[in-house]
């Protein structure tokens, strides 16, 4: 029929020598996943439409999966218990549409609910608060709650557009566009610059030879001995942690996306209207019927960018970390070089899973709604070569602003190197595990060390 041969036809244009390696294995157009080419993925949605969706969605992990494998023989080791692992993973790398649409449900609802509790629970919670506190004080203390609260939503809402940008969140494909794009709106996250660079940081991760430019951590101890004097107190100043976390994050998802995209109103003129006329006239608006509440808008954006940098931060920038320089295990990279990072339960519905990142990093076609059931219905052991991240590790790896390569290892501008040493939270671990006990005692530190 002519639908067959339309589908025939896609699938020799996408399936190439150059774009995908896995061709004669399969007569199944093998889906890119994070860490493919931007290109590859976009020839991948052009022939995504829905008479063929369900079928490409059957495709195997990745085709980059392959070329891991080649390169194991060289500088990699590889994981002793990746069959283990990729057979328990592949359980939960599927979409739940109703699972989708009711963790979307509820942060729509938390969005516009906290919207509306700012002009009415707020002035109740400060009423309730007045009489041990005293009026001003009661007010401050009760928006600076619901500060927070916004900003936390904002986080879970990032955490949805972030699934659609991997295609993860809905069986069909143009719906996590579609949704990511709608979502992506009020965070000011523009769907494909933003895919397009989280795409390469998928596909680099733990290539010490590549650049990637969504680290924290952007210079090594010998760059920062060869800057000019000029050059380091700059840096100092910008890479300052307390200074670095508090406004970067917000710069660049509130001035910087926003101006890439009014620069060339010609070339994406969708996203210019959606991601930068409708914000803006949206807190226009907001000042015109409340300055205070304009004020508290942008201090939880500020929180929420705040937030959600600091948790990227912690998922890689985190002794130890995995240092190789070309042919990089993709699967082992996926492991080590991403962590497990404490959260508190409290906090657990604003980061929809997010702290479980080796697991979305080995396969990010994982949802966030699966991510906790894919990690704590492993079997014992499974996760021995993650870097958990407990207390300990976030104190001293908040302070990470430097790479030693000899040493591979994060280090601290002075003076925080000389307090941290001081005062004993020196981290040269030996092993990914050496911060597990904190969290799950000391019989559950001895068994990850001797696993």
């Amino acid at each position: 029929t002519r639908r067959d041969a339309r589908q025939a036809s896609l699938r020799r244009r996408v399936v190439s020598r150059d774009s995908c390696p896995a061709r004669g294995r399969s007569s199944v157009v093998q889906r890119p996943d994070e860490r493919t080419h931007p290109t590859d993925l976009n020839r991948w949605r052009s022939c995504a439409n829905k008479a063929g969706v369900d079928r490409l969605r059957q495709a195997t992990m990745s085709s980059t999966t392959a070329t891991a494998k080649k390169a194991r023989g060289g500088s990699g080791q590889g994981l002793s218990n990746e069959a283990e692992i990729k057979a328990h993973v592949s359980k939960y790398a599927t979409a739940d549409d109703a699972a989708a649409w009711r963790v979307l449900a509820t942060s729509v609802a938390l969005l516009v609910g906290t919207l509306w509790a700012y002009f009415t629970v707020r002035a109740h919670v400060a009423a309730a608060l007045a009489p041990a506190l005293g009026a001003p004080l009661a007010a401050a203390l009760a928006t600076a709650l619901w500060v927070v609260v916004r900003g936390l939503v904002y986080v879970r809402l990032f955490m949805v557009f972030h699934d659609c940008t991997h295609l993860s969140f809905f069986k069909s494909a143009a719906l996590n566009r579609y949704v990511g794009i709608l979502s992506g709106t009020p965070l000011g996250a523009p769907y494909k610059f933003w895919r397009d660079g989280h795409v390469h940081h998928h596909r680099v991760l733990g290539d010490t030879t590549i650049v990637d430019k969504s680290r924290t951590v952007f210079h090594s101890t010998e760059q920062w001995a060869a800057m000019p004097l000029w050059k380091r107190a700059g840096w100092r100043v910008i890479r300052e942690p307390f200074l670095f976390f508090a406004v970067v994050p917000y710069a660049m998802f509130a001035i910087e996306y926003r101006f890439r995209l009014a620069a060339k109103p010609a070339e994406h003129p969708f996203l210019c209207v959606s991601h930068t006329v409708l914000p803006l006239a949206y807190l226009l608006a907001l000042y015109a019927y409340s300055p205070a509440a304009f004020w508290a808008e942008c201090a939880a954006h500020v929180v929420a960018t705040t937030t959600g940098v600091v948790l990227f931060h912690y998922q890689h920038q985190v002794n130890l970390g995995f240092w190789q320089a070309g042919n990089v295990d993709r699967a082992e990279a996926s492991i080590k070089a991403s962590t497990y990072l404490y959260v508190p339960w409290c906090l657990k519905w604003a980061t929809l899973g997010i702290e479980y990142h080796h697991v979305h990093h080995y396969d990010a076609r994982v949802p966030c709604y699966k991510l906790a059931a894919s990690h704590h219905e492993a079997p014992d052991g499974m996760w021995r070569d993650v870097n958990y991240v407990g207390p300990k590790k976030i104190l001293v790896a908040f302070f990470h602003t430097l790479v030693d390569k000899k040493r591979e290892r994060f280090v601290a501008f002075e003076p925080y190197y000389s307090v941290l040493r001081a005062a004993g939270l020196d981290d040269n671990y030996e092993s990914h595990c050496a911060d597990y006990g904190s969290a799950y005692g000391a019989a559950g530190g001895a068994k990850a060390h001797a696993q």
